[in-house]
């Protein structure tokens, strides 16, 4: 009886042993799953074994990490299809540039009849508008990329309007600029 006993009192022991070696991995590993799905809604778990517990823990897991895997690539593709586009942009840009220029040269002559002057006037707006088309494709495509630094406010101003008073088109336009000594 007392071997019967003992025999009962090692297995009680042996079974404690062995649970806690395998239930305190599932807790760590329940704990680590926490971060994974800490931005997904968990579903509150109902059930008291920890097996089953587990499985569906491991489950949302699985399927937060494919729904992240997904938007990754996503991204991805949205990224590589950006850069596509801005080369070709950029390579449509070059040719529409030399037309507009030449355009808006050949304008000033003015050794055209009114239906060739016409025409030409016809392709310069056709092109100025392409160029706009480009550049504000440009500008949606190309990633935002912040640099901040520390520049005089007064400097950039009178090398705003030098730019603009550069171009043929705005020489008509007179700036009356004031600007505080800071």
């Amino acid at each position: 009886m007392e071997a019967q006993l003992l025999f009962i009192g090692l297995s009680i022991l042996l079974a404690i042993i062995l649970s806690r070696g395998i239930l305190k991995p599932l807790k760590q590993m329940m704990k680590m799953s926490d971060e994974v799905l800490k931005d997904k809604k968990k579903t509150p778990d109902t059930s008291h074994n920890e097996i089953t517990s587990f499985k569906g823990r491991f489950d949302d897991v699985v399927s937060t990490l494919n729904e992240k895997q997904k938007l990754l690539i996503s991204t991805e593709k949205r990224a590589a299809i950006g850069e596509i586009a801005t080369g070709i942009s950029h390579e449509l840009n070059n040719p529409i540039g030399i037309i507009y220029g030449l355009t808006q040269r050949m304008l000033k002559n003015n050794g055209f009849s009114s239906s060739d002057k016409n025409i030409m006037e016809t392709i310069f707006s056709e092109t100025e508008r392409c160029k706009l088309l480009l550049q504000q494709f440009l500008e949606y495509a190309k990633p935002i990329q912040l640099t901040l630094s520390v520049n005089n406010l007064n400097k950039m101003i009178r090398d705003t309007v030098d730019t603009i008073l550069i171009q043929e088109n705005n020489t008509y336009i007179n700036f009356n600029i004031i600007l505080p000594e800071e």
